[in-house]
């Protein structure tokens, strides 16, 4: 029996009594009544039975082939959720839930009716209203997945305010793996309510990251991605939520970071955080104090005309420091905020800005991410890099390369360079330059060379793709279904079942990106030799 292993063979015996003889006694029983819930207790009393025992036995009866065992199953499974079994009731919510879902399809096991969902809900009203969290998130769900979404906006909320109140015991609770989503409501009521209401998901989201949820922070930067540029303020929360999401495992974060940072230049601080003017230190001070103590001395006119002058920058400094109070103010932003900005500042250069997005691909890439692959061979390939938009250039061989190809760009710019914009000169970081003419267009710079620029690192992240493709067919070919069976065939790059679930989806569409990039840049891909294998050609290219 399934539950020998876990619990003591003496209540392994009293379990399975209890079984035979309710099996025997419920076959002809068509629904729960109060009556099955009486003859429940009778029995569970005589053979001193506990219902977890009985529930976790029949969560796999209830799937039998036999219509008989499976409904017996789910009437015991009723009985120990009336006996507020928490578990149960949960696993009933979860059920009628999926039977939903899956529509007529669904074959095995018993029909989860309206009048079971009634009774689960019923039970999963009273942990909720006892503080269970997982209980009301379920509610929640549920009510998700039958309203219209704006309807479950209040069970959230309560499912949210239950979990900030009860934090620190449910982090204590021992929670079965699967509620253990139902520990974090704003995750899935930010997935529910980011449809009707974005602001709000926000919100929702907000709440995750102050407890430092490395899902929320991981949701919150999928969500924004498309709306960081929106505002000052979801740019600043949707870098710190990817940064943290990223360093916490996010794989698709770590990817989008790495595209911010290699298509982007350097936050603009004094556009952004409007910071004060500070005061002329001691020793400036000092300076004019000496200065109007000698003009007084030798010519009283020049002292005045210097006296207003000191006193005109000060008001302006003043005047300066209240305008940029109010803009704060304005943008919301807090000094955490600020903080947040000039890390994203210190990546100044485009050489720093490219290797902070090697450095979060190469990540992704650890986890076996297919993608993150082909764009560490795109980043490698570039003899020069740009201020912005490198991930959007063409790919093209070594000798075809220029410090100019950011022109390829200006087309779908042209609103914030101008036409045809005369290129200044790199920005190396050795002195301040501008990044804005005088009326008020972007600056476009030539190329820098880029530090990171290797063919052999270009070949081995081709091989990569080539690599993860060969392991799909060979999992498709051995005819595994499960991903415990796909580890068995292919170990490596079904270590992490979301990354590689993502990989099978893409690896056709990565694989004839990694042909085309091998062919612009006239590369060869070689599986390297092993003890028990010759070098073999893995693709020959068509190009140069």
């Amino acid at each position: 029996m399934a539950t020998e292993g876990v619990v003591q063979r003496s209540d392994v015996n009293r379990t399975t009594i209890f079984l035979l003889r309710t099996l025997n006694m419920f076959s002809k029983a068509s629904r729960w009544s109060p009556t099955i819930q009486k003859d429940f207790r009778v029995h569970r009393d005589a053979t001193q039975v506990y219902e977890g025992h009985v529930h976790e036995v029949c969560r796999d009866l209830v799937k039998s082939r036999s219509a008989v065992v499976s409904k017996v199953a789910l009437l015991l499974m009723q009985c120990c959720s009336q006996e507020n079994y928490q578990d149960a009731s949960l696993d009933l919510g979860v059920a009628f839930q999926a039977n939903k879902r899956s529509g007529p399809r669904r074959q095995l096991g018993p029909t989860y009716d309206n009048d079971i969902a009634k009774m689960a809900m019923a039970d999963l009203e009273q942990h909720a209203s006892r503080g269970s969290v997982l209980a009301a998130s379920l509610i929640a769900e549920l009510v998700s997945s039958t309203q219209d979404p704006k309807a479950s906006m209040r069970p959230w909320q309560r499912a949210i305010d239950l979990a900030l109140r009860n934090h620190e015991a449910l982090e204590q609770e021992v929670v079965a793996a699967r509620f253990e989503h139902l520990r974090k409501p704003w995750v899935e009521a930010a997935n529910v309510i980011w449809q009707v209401d974005q602001s709000k998901a926000r919100e929702y989201l907000r709440i995750g990251m102050q407890m430092d949820d490395a899902d929320a922070y991981a949701i919150y930067a999928l969500q924004n991605y498309a709306y960081m540029h929106e505002n000052d303020y979801i740019f600043l929360e949707w870098l710190n939520a990817a940064t943290k999401a990223a360093a916490s495992g996010s794989v698709r974060s770590a990817v989008a970071l790495a595209h911010h940072y290699a298509n982007s230049s350097a936050t603009d601080l004094e556009e952004m955080l409007h910071p004060d003017r500070p005061e002329p230190t001691q020793s400036e001070k000092l300076k004019q104090r000496l200065e109007l103590a000698y003009l007084w001395m030798t010519s009283k006119q020049k002292y005045q005309e210097r006296s207003k002058a000191i006193a005109d920058e000060d008001a302006d400094r003043r005047a300066y420091n209240t305008i940029a109070r109010v803009k704060r103010a304005e943008k919301g932003l807090n000094d955490y905020q600020a903080s947040v900005a000039e890390f994203e500042a210190s990546c100044k250069t485009p050489q720093d800005r490219i290797q902070m997005a090697i450095q979060w691909l190469e990540l992704a890439h650890g986890y076996f991410n297919v993608e993150a692959a082909l764009d560490l061979a795109f980043l490698h390939s570039r003899k020069y890099v740009y201020q912005l938009c490198n991930m959007q250039l063409a790919i093209k061989h070594p000798d075809d390369q220029t410090d100019e190809d950011i022109r390829e760009i200006l087309p779908d710019y042209e609103e914030y360079f101008g036409k045809d914009p005369e290129l200044q000169e790199p920005y190396d970081g050795t002195k301040d330059l501008p990044s804005k003419t005088p009326d008020g267009r972007m600056i476009l710079r030539r190329g820098i060379e880029n530090p990171f620029y290797s063919e052999q690192k270009v070949k081995a992240y081709l091989c990569s793709v080539a690599y993860c493709r060969l392991a799909m067919q060979n999992v498709k070919s051995a005819g595994a279904k499960t991903w415990a069976d796909k580890r068995d065939v292919e170990d490596k790059w079904y270590m992490f079942p979301d990354v590689a679930s993502h990989n099978e989806q893409v690896i056709e569409t990565c694989w004839q990106k990694a042909q085309k990039y091998a062919d612009e840049l006239g590369v060869d891909l070689w599986h390297d030799a092993t003890p028990s294998m010759e070098p073999a050609m893995l693709y020959r290219h068509q190009g140069k």
